[in-house]
């Protein structure tokens, strides 16, 4: 029990030992149940499971990792990768997701989002004015036709089209079709790339590798695309 609480229970108990002194067992017990029932209920586990997902995801890629770290910067394939573990709220539970970051260190006015439809923690619909993290010009998002099991939207139709079109192998549906992980969504706030996923119990090293793989691949198509386009949008 945090220590604000335990002061005003003993201030309670305190109070009827000499205002209340026929009803004082009675309050000291309630008391006394009320402490140790905080005492004893079940610690949050929220720190440890980030803890074990992140030191697991450490541990399938290869990097050195310290006690109770959490964020990683690397760089592999010409690509600097940013990786952090993270619990959001879902609900009544917590989903731990991993975010795979890579920035393309340009700075341009396009930006996407794809989900899919069976992540496991669910976002409202994706509208004109959807929030995608991090974006720093305004947007008027609209809705992309997918596959099956996926929903996208952007704010450049057309650019998104051709960049989803450009390689079958490093297209971003690819991501999607990682085995051992649970991609969540990947989105593009025009400056960096974001994989968010969930690593599934069964998740090998290799299934691990082949996501990076794949973010790379499609990192690197998107930055050779945006490289040859003349937004005329300021950013």
């Amino acid at each position: 029990m945090p220590l604000w609480k335990s002061l005003i229970l003993v201030a309670v108990v305190t109070a009827a030992y000499f205002f209340a002194r026929p009803y004082f067992p009675y309050i000291a017990l309630a008391g006394g149940v009320l402490w140790l029932t905080q005492y004893f209920r079940p610690k949050p586990v929220r720190e440890t499971t980030d803890l074990f997902v992140a030191a697991r995801l450490a541990d399938l890629l290869g990097l050195p990792r310290h006690p109770r770290q959490r964020v990683w910067k690397f760089r592999r394939d010409e690509t600097v990768y940013h990786l952090s573990v993270a619990s959001i709220a879902e609900g009544s539970r917590e989903v731990v997701v991993v975010d795979v970051a890579t920035p393309l260190y340009r700075e341009t006015p396009f930006c996407f989002v794809m989900r899919s439809r069976s992540a496991k923690v669910r976002e409202a619909d994706l509208v004109e004015n959807s929030r995608i993290p991090d974006v720093r010009f305004e947007y008027q998002l609209r809705r992309m036709p997918t596959p099956d099991g996926i929903e996208a939207a952007s704010n450049m139709p057309d650019l998104f089209q051709t960049t989803a079109a450009s390689d079958s192998a490093f297209s971003p549906y690819a991501l999607f079709s990682a085995k051992g992980i649970e991609l969540e969504k990947v989105y593009f706030n025009g400056r960096v790339l974001h994989s968010v996923l969930v690593l599934s119990k069964d998740a090998s090293r290799y299934d691990a590798e082949h996501l990076l793989h794949l973010h790379t691949g499609f990192h690197l198509t998107l930055r050779d695309i945006v490289d040859n386009v003349s937004f005329k949008v300021p950013v």
